[in-house]
């Protein structure tokens, strides 16, 4: 891409920037009315400045916390970027949530305005507000802590506080140059988001983020996305945005490096999508893996005796030049020829164009891991806390693009002292940043007077080992030749 690091002070300034340089760009996709449509980074930035001057015309003030239960869609990163514009502080949460999911994160939070999709949601989202009203959480008059409530499909529901249909927002006129001078002013320590997550368990706790901790995360990505060249380039969005990791890449990161995020319709949709949309990047947690090691397991017992022999021999000799022993000459002129035969249209399956599978949010079984990576599709596994941002580490491929053969991986990089996110580059000195990392709030009744630094996240994983330049142990395979030595691959070995 060419670009060096700018120095953008927030996220909404950063992508208000991107928007007016990339005004005729497509920025996003997704499925409406039967068909996929596409929205420039000019039409983005036009709804973010109506939604902003709307939100602050209804009283939305800095430091308020505004709720947004949305699936992935377009109106999800216009709304965030517009709170986070004039200085509010998003809280996305899941439209899985329950009343009384709802219920906590509004008493918890503080939030006083909430953007929904759909009547449905604003309905749970009302109860919840009604419960909490009171201190028992048993109910009561009114419509709680909530003053204002935006619904983007149809007509919201009757209530006793102030209801707007999303067409009155875009409809609001606002000035994109002020809304720009407004969000520079915004410093990087200020308070971004509060992600709601449950951790090790419990009620689910709101975590601090400052614009500098995702930041950082985009930083330290940016060195990957160069060497891969991301520009130009589709991700195809499949988990929810409301979860810590997506919030961060599928709404600021991968957009602000120039590529075009795809909302997926559904796991159920997935592979069809994959093959029609042709994204380079894709995430997901490991669920979705073993998903699509079943579909094409189950699809493979289809086929004749000779090609399930041929997928399979693909696979073993896969295996083998990640895991060692090296492969002899005729095998080497084997795996070549299946590489053709059989790895392109497993490749051709996923778009065909496929640079990074990233794994994240629990453990990748080496086992899963292994099997992609065999089959030549480039598996990144990540590790991360929504403390962090929340990308902390990730393998990065040694290849430049991923055009033919198995891509192995290069090392879990360790984040520098003071938290961040690194990258593996294959190489002793991995890309690095600082990143000014997050909190947890405390109690809920210290939470409006809290500032969002008080102290640093401490869960910081050991540094890594060098990293080795050969994936294989020579000297464990001449030690046992009878034996296949223990797998080195790291897109396999890395433990969340």
């Amino acid at each position: 891409m060419g670009e060096t690091r700018e120095d953008w002070p927030n996220l909404p300034a950063m992508m208000l920037d991107r928007a007016r340089a990339w005004a005729d760009r497509p920025m996003l996709r997704h499925y409406r009315g039967g068909a996929w449509r596409r929205m420039r980074w000019g039409d983005f930035a036009l709804a973010v400045t109506s939604v902003a001057a709307f939100l602050r015309a209804r009283g939305v003030m800095p430091g308020d916390r505004v709720l947004i239960v949305s699936e992935n869609r377009p109106e999800f990163p216009i709304a965030d970027t517009a709170i986070m514009a004039i200085g509010a502080v998003s809280v996305p949460t899941y439209t899985t949530n329950t009343v009384a999911d709802h219920a906590h994160i509004l008493r918890d939070s503080g939030a006083s305005a909430a953007i929904v999709s759909t009547r449905r949601l604003a309905e749970r989202l009302l109860a919840a507000a009604r419960q909490a009203g009171t201190p028992d959480g048993g109910g009561g008059g009114g419509d709680g802590p909530l003053a204002l409530l935006l619904c983007c499909d149809g007509d919201p529901p009757p209530a006793a506080i102030a209801v707007h249909r999303w067409e009155e927002a875009l409809a609001a006129p606002g000035d994109f140059h002020a809304l720009e001078a407004e969000a520079a002013l915004t410093p990087p320590t200020r308070l971004a988001c509060l992600i709601y997550t449950s951790g090790t368990g419990g009620a689910p706790k709101g975590v601090m983020l400052p614009h500098r901790a995702m930041l950082a995360n985009r930083e330290g990505v940016r060195v990957l996305a160069e060497r891969l060249r991301f520009e130009g380039e589709r991700y195809l969005s499949f988990l929810p945005l409301s979860h810590s990791y997506e919030h961060t890449v599928g709404c600021f990161l991968l957009p602000s490096l120039g590529v075009e995020v795809v909302y997926s319709r559904g796991a159920d949709r997935i592979a069809g999508e994959l093959a029609e949309m042709q994204p380079a990047i894709i995430t997901a947690v490991p669920r979705l893996f073993e998903v699509l090691r079943a579909r094409m397991l189950a699809q493979l017992e289809k086929e004749t005796p000779l090609r399930r022999r041929l997928f399979e021999r693909t696979v073993a000799l896969g295996l083998r030049r990640m895991d060692g022993p090296p492969l002899g000459l005729f095998e080497r002129a084997q795996d070549a020829v299946l590489d053709r035969l059989v790895r392109d249209r497993v490749r051709a399956r996923f778009g065909g164009r496929l640079m990074a599978m990233v794994s994240g949010g629990a453990r990748l079984d080496p086992d899963l891991s292994g099997f992609f990576l065999a089959l030549g599709l480039p598996v990144i596994q990540g590790y991360g806390q929504t403390e962090a941002g929340p990308v902390d580490r990730a393998d990065a491929l040694c290849a430049a693009r991923a055009d033919r053969g198995v891509h192995a991986a290069g090392r879990a990089a360790p984040a520098r002292p003071g938290g961040g996110a690194a990258f593996g580059t294959g190489r002793d000195r991995p890309a690095a940043v600082a990143a000014g990392t997050g909190d947890r709030l405390a109690a809920p009744q210290s939470l409006a007077d809290r500032p969002p630094d008080r102290r640093r996240c401490r869960a910081l994983r050991p540094a890594a080992q060098p990293a080795r330049r050969r994936l294989h142990r020579p000297g464990a395979a001449r030690a046992d030749r009878g034996r296949r030595a223990a797998p080195r691959h790291p897109g396999r070995a890395v433990a969340l």
